[in-house]
């Protein structure tokens, strides 16, 4: 019996990205429904010839604003907690060599910068360096999907990192619900990692 064309990372993931979206009752606002058709459409069709390029000029712009949905929904309370826990996997020494109050000791002496003259080069442009418990919501958010999807070439950064390095964190997420969205999220990272490596 022929078998159908190999599965694609939409075909994997768009059910728990619809689902996850629909449970807040807003199916539409994860992206526009052109954006999101086109992408899907380009990925599911064997015919083409690299999947992979048309997803890098899509730019993953449907799980971008999948993932940005999903931490808008955590709360920010609780994402106050999981951004401190991703600095800390990405930078482990970020206050000695990157400090948040642009106070910094070299040669012995310390002195008095920016904050923005003290930022790691891996901070996401248009976010202001400070701590995550001080940022404004959308640069929050912003900070978030930097680390979970822009740092895996350059630090290694990856969805598996991440949840583990999140999980002592986990009982102070409320309500406790709020987790399922947390590993739908890691679950669908995961697999867009693996497509773009040319694992799936």
């Amino acid at each position: 019996m022929p078998r159908g064309p190999p599965p694609t990372l939409f075909s994997k993931v768009m059910p728990l990205v619809m689902r996850t979206s629909e449970s807040f009752g807003k199916p539409r606002e994860i992206g526009t429904r052109s954006t999101s058709l086109s992408l899907k459409n380009a990925l599911r069709n064997p015919r083409q010839p690299d999947q992979r390029q048309l997803y890098s000029a899509g730019k993953g712009t449907l799980l971008r604003r999948y993932y940005e949905k999903v931490f808008q929904n955590l709360q920010q309370t609780n994402c106050r907690v999981i951004a401190k826990a991703y600095v800390k996997v990405v930078e482990p020494r970020k206050q000695l060599q990157y400090p948040y109050n642009g106070r910094k000791t070299v040669a012995g002496i310390t002195r008095q910068m920016s904050p923005e003259d003290t930022k790691p080069p891996w901070w996401p442009p248009g976010v202001s360096h400070r701590e995550p418990d001080h940022l404004l919501k959308a640069e929050r958010i912003a900070l978030l999907v930097h680390i979970l999807c822009e740092l895996r070439v350059s630090h290694g950064i990856t969805a598996q990192k991440l949840k583990i390095a999140e999980q002592p964190s986990r009982r102070l997420i409320s309500p406790m619900g709020r987790s399922r969205l947390l590993d739908e999220l890691y679950t669908v990272r995961a697999a867009e990692e693996k497509f773009v490596e040319g694992l799936i």
